[in-house]
């Protein structure tokens, strides 16, 4: 855990705090948690496993079942089998971009996407930049703050 933070246990109990008192929730109270890929599953339930508060983990339980992988809608809009966020990100945002893979950037690409999205067609995909190459994560590790 990087100095200062709070733990998962902490942060999951204000996050539940947060959500129950949206006014969002008055509506729907099982919100969708909108994610690219399977990733970000393997790393709650990893932090799940080192987890010891019953109601952070029960809400980070709830979380996890309610993530719904919008990688799926964009492969389907592209016709294509698999995209990577920031290679969806950079052709959308029509420039370069450098990931920095954290999870407040990854949350705010993941929204241009989600809001600009019919703006191109399936030909533009093929315009797309190459692929970075990704960092090995060891699954038996707790999640830390550098992964987000």
């Amino acid at each position: 855990m990087a100095d200062g933070a709070n733990s998962a246990d902490e942060v999951f109990v204000n996050f539940d705090n947060w959500v129950v008192n949206t006014a969002l929730y008055a509506k729907d109270p099982h919100p969708k948690y909108y994610v690219y890929g399977s990733n970000d599953a393997g790393f709650l339930q990893r932090t799940i496993n080192h987890m010891t508060n019953p109601m952070a983990i029960s809400f980070a339980t709830s979380v996890k079942a309610l993530m719904v992988d919008y990688s799926k809608t964009v492969k389907s809009h592209f016709k294509v089998g698999q995209i990577g966020l920031n290679r969806v990100y950079q052709l959308l945002k029509d420039e370069e971009h450098m990931q920095k893979h954290d999870a407040l950037e990854d949350a705010m690409m993941l929204k241009y996407v989600q809001e600009h999205l019919c703006d191109v067609v399936e030909e533009d995909a093929v315009n797309l930049p190459p692929v970075q190459k990704k960092s090995n994560v060891n699954k038996d590790e707790p999640a830390t703050a550098e992964e987000q």
